[in-house]
């Protein structure tokens, strides 16, 4: 086999919301924000030709490419509806427009139909009413959408973060860490725990945040100098996907293709090579002769660890000093790759055999000696919870069926395939750590077949570039359209409040799931309405407001 490096190019996470073109480079990419999975035109007629048992027109060489590219994308659908970090970030958006529904609300009854509301509340906020009801609307809602990006921007690439630390906006690191999980659980606690009983009390964890920013406490003041890790969760899912995406390959490849094929494809560099580049410094190590190396087994196990904090949800918060390392993947990271320097050597060279043994007998070791939950303690609540709380046990039957209750509807979904994930990985956690060593060669199994094939990405770009949800098994189509229409519904009210609340000029109606097989008519006539439903105006009739002049 040889890799074609046209053939393999993988957009790096971002947000971007638009169709791939069959002009570009990029193979594939997956949005977080819309829950899109999208590939190269080319790739879908690959894939669609092996589907169909009629890929006699391409080698093994395109169809091996093609199906890695679709794994890597996949796992990032797994990072961020499958770990407990990307959990709250799929949960951002949501969380943002639910956290402040009723301001929202308040905003349309006190102020009216103007928007954005960030350009409003510039123009005319003083010290004279910005204690008045509307005023405390207005902050709450933009105060909330800047902490969430603060957020989202710390987590994925902690550098990005000294741009914004001086503007009007920013408080601390960890006031920012606090508001984005105290949204996230407190979404989740009014959909399924509103008293409150199983999951954390983000509610009481209010006094605590504040009495670190009294006593001045470094990272939890105003004043505070942000002190950053090298690495993000952006270099972490990337290196998770790039080094599993390559195992694939290497097994399927007869081990034919290694480290040097994979660096002169161009596959390893910038965020798809820093962790490893970062945990090999650690380690004093140089880099292996072979994907397949205990050592990047290890660097696969570590990402895994780091990437799934249990402090904060499912836990409570311990230590909220240490609340900001303990839940930042990139801090975790380093944490992991000293301990395994200083204390544990010998685990560099322990994984030869992928196994669940030697996942749980790391894990285990490592979290322990930084005092941190363990995957085997996270994944145990998580099972606990499934088995004993009634609103999980019909949310897990509403999950294996497709079809959701509607009130929430797009957080019961996300959380019905976040926990189904969780019940699969604690029994076939080696799967879920190293996928990219039990979808080929002597590993694989129909067990393997069926969690892939379970776990795949539920919204994907079909051939003609529009959105759908997949295939599932003894799922009906009727069913499968049906949910997507909800998800998509609640999912156009969240994306419109955001523009309400940031975006210049009007709404913008041209949204990237939007099916070609609609007209633009219909389907902008669809999205307004969804937003009629909720707030009972047009975002038609909204007046455009302008940044005054002299500001």
């Amino acid at each position: 086999m040889k890799l074609d490096p046209k053939l393999l190019t993988n957009s790096s996470l971002d947000e971007m919301f638009y169709n791939i073109r069959s002009d570009e480079a990029v193979r594939g990419l997956y949005n977080h924000i819309f829950y899109i999975l999208r590939l190269h035109p080319d790739v879908h007629k690959i894939l669609r030709k092996v589907e169909a048992n009629d890929a006699t027109d391409y080698s093994q060489n395109e169809i091996s490419l093609a199906a890695s590219t679709l794994f890597h994308e996949n796992i990032h659908w797994w990072q961020y509806v499958g770990s407990t970090s990307g959990l709250i970030m799929s949960l951002n958006l949501p969380a943002q427009v639910m956290t402040s529904l009723s301001s929202f609300k308040e905003y349309l009854k006190l102020t009216g139909k103007k928007k954005p509301i960030i350009t409003y509340s510039e123009n005319n906020i003083n010290p004279s009413n910005m204690y008045s009801d509307e005023f405390k609307a207005v902050s709450e809602i933009v105060n909330n959408f800047h902490d969430f990006d603060y957020f989202k921007r710390r987590v994925k690439k902690p550098s990005s973060i000294k741009d914004v630390c001086n503007e009007r906006y920013f408080t601390s690191i960890g006031n920012i860490f606090h508001i984005a999980y105290s949204a996230s659980l407190g979404l989740l606690e009014s959909t399924f725990d509103p008293k409150c009983s199983f999951i954390p009390n983000a509610n009481e964890w209010f006094e605590s945040f504040r009495q670190l920013e009294e006593d001045k406490v470094d990272g939890f003041h105003d004043e505070s100098v942000p002190l950053l890790p090298p690495l993000g969760a952006i270099d972490l899912y990337e290196g998770q996907a790039c080094f599993n995406q390559m195992l694939f390959l290497h097994i399927r490849s007869d081990r034919t293709l290694d480290f040097n094929e994979f660096v002169n494809a161009g596959m390893l560099h910038g965020v798809y090579n820093s962790a490893f580049e970062g945990f090999l410094k650690v380690l004093g190590e140089e880099r292996p002769a072979s994907v397949e190396s205990p050592l990047v087994a290890l660097y696969l196990l570590l990402i895994d660890i780091a990437i799934n904090p249990g402090e904060g949800f499912p836990f409570n918060i311990v230590n909220y000093e240490s609340f900001v390392d303990d839940t930042c993947p990139g801090t975790r990271f380093i944490f992991l790759c000293r301990v395994v320097k200083d204390c544990y050597p010998e685990f560099k060279t322990l994984i030869t055999k992928y196994s669940p043994e030697e996942y749980y007998f790391i894990s285990n070791a490592l979290c322990d000696a930084l005092n941190l939950y363990s995957p085997g303690e996270y994944l145990s609540k998580f099972v606990d919870w499934c088995e004993n709380e009634n609103s999980l046990k019909k949310l897990l039957k509403e999950n294996e069926s497709f079809s959701y209750d509607e009130r929430n509807h797009l957080v019961r979904l996300i959380f019905g395939r976040f926990l189904s994930f969780q019940l699969d990985k604690i029994k076939n956690p080696e799967f879920f750590c190293w996928p990219g060593a039990y979808l080929e060669g002597e590993r694989r199994t129909s067990n393997t077949d069926r969690l892939y094939k379970k776990h795949q990405a539920i919204f994907k770009e079909n051939i003609n570039m529009d959105i759908g949800p997949s295939t599932l098994p003894d799922i009906e189509s009727e069913v499968l359209e049906d949910t997507a229409g909800h998800f998509y519904s609640a999912l156009t009210v969240y994306e419109l409040c955001r523009q309400w609340a940031l975006s210049k000029g009007d709404f913008n109606y041209n949204l990237p799931w939007i099916s070609k097989e609609h007209s633009k008519k219909d389907a902008d006539a669809w999205i307004k309405n969804n937003f009629i439903n909720v707030f009972g105006v047009s975002p038609d009739d909204f007046e455009i407001i302008n940044p005054k002049a002299d500001l």
